[in-house]
């Protein structure tokens, strides 16, 4: 009984520590044009709809994009922007109703997308989805033309002078995550035996601040670089966690490091 008593505590302490100093959350992001007011794809109002129906309509695509890790806004934009413009068109002879998407931006060249309405409902979510859905899917291939594999090249990861083994695991863990996001991690050897031009560098630096004898802050600064050395843009995580559970429970803490910092990494690559 006693034996089955000092097991439960541990496991309870365990867990409480865990709920207690939470996953390492994003706390700071910055790039170039990583944020609202330089957004990648600006949806403008819709033409030939109600006001209801616009919001409701450019809601589902900005969400729609955003899960692609797109950055998209109806609310912001820059001279940067890709400018969708869209127009609902009725054609009554033919009993026809079409919805047309042009895609424009000033360096590249404009791009056209038209979807014709079942049942001429644009006031149905269903229908509303699935414009959402093939436009999208159209930003993502042809007017973005993004790689669905990413290749990345870890330049450093610092921080780990008095653990070799806590970095191990992180750069396992790594590994593992990303292959399974269709993140490619390669060296220069890859890059130079199959002539990789776009790739993205990481370099990743780990702080960790005693705060008192119990705790510990851990600060994670991610570097991102084009495949030119310029820095595209910074991810930043921190957390408090006890000293005494971080060698036990590294495997977990470090697999929800990687795994709070991709929607962000996805986000700076598709820049």
């Amino acid at each position: 009984m006693i034996k089955s008593f000092k097991y439960l505590s541990c496991f309870i302490i365990l867990v409480g520590c865990l709920q207690l100093n939470k996953p390492f959350q994003n706390t700071k992001i910055t790039s170039p044009i990583s944020n609202s007011l330089n957004s990648v794809i600006y949806i403008d109002n819709i033409i030939g709809v109600s006001n209801k129906i616009d919001l409701e309509l450019k809601k589902r695509i900005s969400n729609k994009l955003l899960k692609k890790d797109i950055l998209a806004s109806y609310k912001y934009f820059n001279k940067n922007s890709f400018i969708v413009k869209t127009t609902l068109v009725k054609y009554n002879k033919k009993n026809i109703t079409k919805i047309i998407f042009n895609i424009v931006n000033p360096s590249h060249n404009n791009n056209r997308l038209e979807i014709i309405l079942t049942n001429n409902k644009i006031n149905s979510n269903d229908v509303q989805d699935a414009i959402s859905s093939k436009l999208s899917e159209f930003i993502e291939r042809k007017v973005l033309k993004l790689n669905k594999n990413k290749f990345v090249k870890i330049i450093e990861i610092k921080g780990f002078e008095d653990s070799k083994k806590l970095e191990n695991i992180f750069y396992k863990n790594l590994v593992n995550i990303y292959s399974l996001n269709s993140i490619q991690i390669i060296n220069q050897k890859k890059i130079i035996n199959d002539k990789i031009k776009n790739y993205s560098s990481i370099r990743v630096n780990f702080n960790f601040n005693d705060i008192g004898q119990e705790r510990v802050k851990v600060i994670i600064i991610w570097e991102i670089l084009d495949n030119n050395g310029n820095l595209i843009g910074t991810i930043k995580q921190e957390n408090i966690i006890k000293k005494s559970i971080i060698n036990y429970v590294w495997e977990e803490i470090s697999n929800k490091i990687i795994e709070m910092s991709l929607s962000e990494l996805n986000m700076i690559i598709n820049l």
